[in-house]
């Protein structure tokens, strides 16, 4: 097993913390009421000791009961026979995602223009952030209220204007000497300004103001553009991790943001 990867992913649930949170047997179990697959789904992040098929069927029963579906995060450090065993189940691959990271120093940041900053999570940010991420549902902006609200480390919002409007935000989380970069949204007719760049740029500075040294961030393994960007600040593919599901008929469908 990879410990820096296990080491990431602690760091990810730790940033974005669910609604519900159990653990069964090595499984780290979340529940949020449909918003986000990372939010809602079994973490099997260390080892465990029970039968597979026995403890897939547990957490079936456990997110069924929620009216959700049963949805796995495998990473490169998960068991290959878990991933082949949910396959063979029926769990189908729904999404991928690249999981970013690189070591962070002050020159590699470079000049910073046209955005604010703040180490708490102000009604001007959560407003920007939910409406540039395109949520519509009045539930699950609540929920997002609700879990960046509950954020327990230190933090760093950054918003960029254009006449008073918050046309760019992002969030950088500090834990155990990373900082992780979340919530980097642009509008739409802002972009390819440099904005999120700057943005980015901003948190990274935050990071190593509070003595982080490490920068991790995670993107659709299919948003190339934001790939692209990334790289320029000196972080790269570490490892990719992808979510399989199984749905019920009567199970909600999920809301990524």
């Amino acid at each position: 097993m990879n410990t820096e990867i296990r080491t990431i992913e602690e760091l990810t649930i730790n940033a974005f913390p669910a609604l519900q949170t159990e653990i069964y047997d090595g499984w780290i179990l979340r529940f949020s009421n449909g918003y986000t697959y990372r939010a809602n789904c079994i973490c099997p992040i260390y080892s465990s000791e029970n039968n597979i098929l026995d403890k897939i069927h547990f957490c079936e029963n456990k997110y069924i009961s929620r009216g959700l579906p049963s949805i796995f995060k495998i990473t490169s450090n998960t068991d290959s026979e878990l991933d082949r065993t949910l396959e063979n189940n029926g769990y189908r691959k729904v999404k991928t995602v690249n999981l970013m990271y690189g070591l962070i120093e002050p020159m590699s940041i470079g000049n910073i223009e046209g955005v604010e900053i703040s180490n708490h999570i102000d009604d001007e940010w959560l407003d920007a952030s939910i409406r540039l991420s395109e949520i519509k549902r009045i539930d699950l902006q609540e929920i997002q209220c609700k879990m960046l609200k509950n954020i327990a480390s230190s933090l760093v919002c950054v918003k960029a204007k254009e006449n008073r409007l918050v046309v760019g935000c992002g969030l950088g989380i500090i834990d155990n000497g990373f900082i992780g970069l979340y919530n980097i949204h642009v509008d739409e007719k802002y972009r390819r300004r440099g904005i999120g760049l700057n943005i980015c740029k901003a948190i990274l500075k935050f990071g190593i103001e509070n003595n982080a040294d490490k920068a991790y961030l995670q993107v659709h393994s299919l948003n190339d553009k934001a790939i692209n960007m990334y790289n320029k600040l000196g972080l790269q593919i570490f490892y990719t991790y992808w979510f399989r599901e199984k749905k019920k008929d009567n199970t909600m469908e999920i809301i990524d943001a």
